[in-house]
């Protein structure tokens, strides 16, 4: 034991070392810039009121290289929290039109932790959403514009969702994918939403879009039939007819597995999407309808025994075992 704590005491030191001789580098002007941001990787987050008050000097350089500036700011996250005049200073730089992507970014990243670690960030809530908006609606880069729409829909802001909405319903006024709006949208999924979502779902020619309308469909019970149609329809795409039969299992589970008693007893269907979806009944503690239909349990057993994909065989031994242990 003491040999342990000798060598735990050992390291501690050694890494204790190595960040101050990574913090003296990164603070060096005279290193490169590849030598500070390497060193800084190192630093953690700064502590000391010397390393803050160097670091609040360096970010608020204007002569200083960006990523360098934003790297400073990163190390100040501790220091945000609680600091109300600092919280104000970063709320302002963000509607600063000039300032440079790396900073606003780095802004971002600390204003956005905050908002889980720190009290005072909800008092300057409304500054910091107008800040988030302003940069949705500016110019900025695109990266920036969807850091801001991701984390003005975390907070469930009614400007971001209508706005999100509407590009999905309106693609020319659409800012970002139609897949990423659905997954923003999910943060807080009004009734009013499934009707659009459904037609993307239905219709859309992006597949990735309708997969993520499929997903958020097996909320809406008024979109069950929708998803069995798809499920069924053999022209569907697979991986989308299997987005299908997800949300079935957990809004109508025998609707699925009334479905499923076709498809899987249906040699002309593709192998892969078989054992894909009764993998799926693996995962799903209601499958009674299945399990009690001998009729079924034949001609599934037929189809496997007949099958070359080892995959489908494989899945199958699974639901057998998993049927025997009920």
């Amino acid at each position: 034991m003491a040999a342990y704590k000798k060598t735990l005491k050992e390291n501690l030191e050694k890494a204790k070392q190595a960040t101050q001789k990574a913090i003296a580098i990164f603070f060096d002007p005279g290193k490169s810039k590849a030598d500070r941001l390497g060193a800084f990787g190192i630093c953690g987050t700064f502590n000391a009121a010397a390393d803050i008050k160097r670091a609040l000097t360096v970010f608020r350089d204007p002569n200083e290289d960006p990523a360098i500036r934003a790297s400073a700011l990163q190390g100040l996250i501790n220091y945000a929290t609680g600091n109300e005049e600092f919280i104000d200073e970063l709320i302002g730089l963000l509607n600063t039109e000039t300032a440079a992507t790396e900073l606003k970014e780095a802004t971002l990243s600390v204003l956005h932790a905050n908002t889980f670690s720190s009290s005072l960030l909800t008092t300057k809530r409304p500054d910091y959403m107008n800040a988030l908006k302003n940069l949705v609606e500016s110019d900025a880069a695109k990266k920036l514009q969807l850091r801001a729409t991701e984390y003005l829909a975390i907070e469930k802001d009614e400007y971001i969702q209508r706005k999100l909405l509407s590009g999905l319903e309106n693609p020319e006024e659409s800012f970002v994918k139609p897949e990423i709006a659905i997954q923003l949208l999910s943060y807080d999924l009004h009734a009013d939403h499934y009707p659009t979502l459904r037609k993307i779902a239905e219709a859309s020619p992006n597949k990735k879009a309708r997969k993520e309308a499929l997903r958020n469909l097996a909320a809406d019970q008024e979109s069950a039939s929708l998803l069995e149609k798809i499920l069924n329809d053999k022209d569907e795409d697979e991986e989308i007819r299997h987005v299908s039969a997800v949300g079935l299992q957990s809004m109508e589970p025998d609707v699925l597995q009334n479905s499923l008693k076709g498809i899987l007893t249906d040699n002309t269907e593709n192998p892969i999407l078989q054992a894909a979806l009764l993998n799926t009944l693996n995962y799903s503690d209601n499958t009674e309808l299945i399990d009690e239909d001998e009729d079924f349990q034949e001609k599934l057993e037929h189809i496997t025994q007949e099958t070359r994909s080892r995959n489908l065989k494989k899945t199958y031994k699974s639901y057998v075992a998993k049927k025997s242990k009920k």
